[in-house]
């Protein structure tokens, strides 16, 4: 009897523990991500635990303790607990007996053994972007109405600035800027050709660039393969293309997604109720809602990984940090992109706007991060 049952706790125990130990990873995941885009305002360790809590890991929240969550540095692939310069975060996910948290073993049990212990650890760096401009076409930025500009969000307090008040709302380009004459840009413009940009009536300044702008196109990794598109359902998600219109209504919780296309028309939407990261291979299309956890633009960052359009009309403003250097980027209709922006070109049309969130940096208008899992 004591042979079948340890039998039986091999095929239906382990699976338990195993299901349990994918959770894990995938909340500790969530977790170093987000707390990683708050290493600048001091606020890793809140953040953390709000992403952990957001995962269930054998039916129950995952709760964080303040010494599972651990600020370094990370370097040449090795992780420094409180080394410097502080740039990363190392979560430790456990479920343990001693904790009261253990993951419980039916059929083991007759053996003696009725919980088991799980844990995950993952790290998540947060490295600045390349140009360090909150909103940047690479090869041309052209804004072609009066109405539409640029201006400054602070996802802090949920409040907007458009015209001249800061730097925030600054743009870059090493190519063409063209802007209509009316053209309010909130900060000062950067350029890099031979002769300085024309147009636009308001701006703090118009500034030579000391040297050319680059950006690297950001990669997928693990992500190709190990991601959170299970949670997609397969009426949304044809291959690897994610597609939602008419009046459907998808929520998504937080972790890394994978699509070759992204769509979302008509007045579909799709709700991220935690830290996202979406990896796209091609062209996105949003004329329907997509919602950012908070309207925090570091919430939600969208990495075009192969040269695309990235096409916004859409029923609200999108929250969020948007890495497509080989891409463009065009915008129109009444709702704007908050958060920022590195594109191979920038198209603002008919009433869009952008606004840099203050809180993702300073630098020359403006300094991205990007927060990727490294461990």
């Amino acid at each position: 009897m004591g042979f079948i049952l340890a039998m039986v706790s091999l095929a239906v125990d382990v699976g338990r523990v195993q299901l349990a130990k994918t959770e894990l990873r995938r909340a500790a995941d969530a977790a170093a991500r987000y707390a990683a885009s708050g290493i600048s305002s001091s606020t890793h360790i809140a953040r953390a635990q709000t992403a952990a809590a957001e995962n269930t890991v054998d039916g129950a929240s995952l709760a964080l303790l303040t010494s599972d969550i651990e600020l370094g540095n990370w370097t040449g692939g090795v992780f420094t607990a409180a080394g410097t310069p502080s740039n990363a975060i190392r979560v430790t996910a456990r479920r343990a007996q001693s904790r009261s948290t253990g993951v419980r073993l039916y059929f083991a049990g007759f053996i003696g053994i009725n919980f088991c212990d799980v844990s995950a650890v993952a790290i998540a760096q947060a490295t600045a972007n390349t140009p360090t401009y909150g909103i940047t076409g690479l090869n041309s930025v052209t804004i072609n109405s009066a109405s539409a500009g640029t201006g400054e969000y602070n996802s802090a307090t949920g409040t907007y600035t458009s015209g001249v008040v800061s730097n925030s709302g600054s743009i870059a380009s090493n190519g063409t800027i063209s802007l209509n004459k009316n053209t309010s840009i909130g900060g000062t413009i950067y350029y890099n050709t031979k002769s300085a940009p024309t147009g636009g009536t308001d701006y703090d300044a118009i500034t030579r660039l000391s040297s050319t702008l680059t950006a690297t196109t950001p990669t997928a990794g693990k992500a190709a393969t190990t991601n959170d598109n299970s949670n997609v359902s397969k009426s949304y998600l044809s291959g690897g293309n994610f597609s939602i219109g008419g009046n459907s209504s998808l929520t998504l919780p937080g972790g890394t997604y994978y699509f070759d296309t992204f769509s979302c028309s008509g007045n579909s939407r799709v709700t991220f109720t935690g830290a996202a990261t979406v990896y796209i291979n091609g062209d996105v299309t949003i004329r329907g809602t997509v919602n950012t956890l908070g309207n925090v633009p570091s919430n939600l960052q969208i990495k075009l990984l192969a040269a695309a359009n990235f096409d916004l009309n859409a029923k609200a403003n999108l929250f969020a940090q948007l890495d497509c250097p080989t891409s463009d980027v065009s915008l129109r209709g009444n709702d704007d992109l908050v958060g920022s922006v590195v594109a191979k070109t920038i198209d603002l049309g008919g009433n869009a706007k952008i606004f840099y969130d203050t809180a993702l940096g300073t630098a020359g208008g403006g300094g991205t991060s990007t927060i990727s899992m490294v461990d």
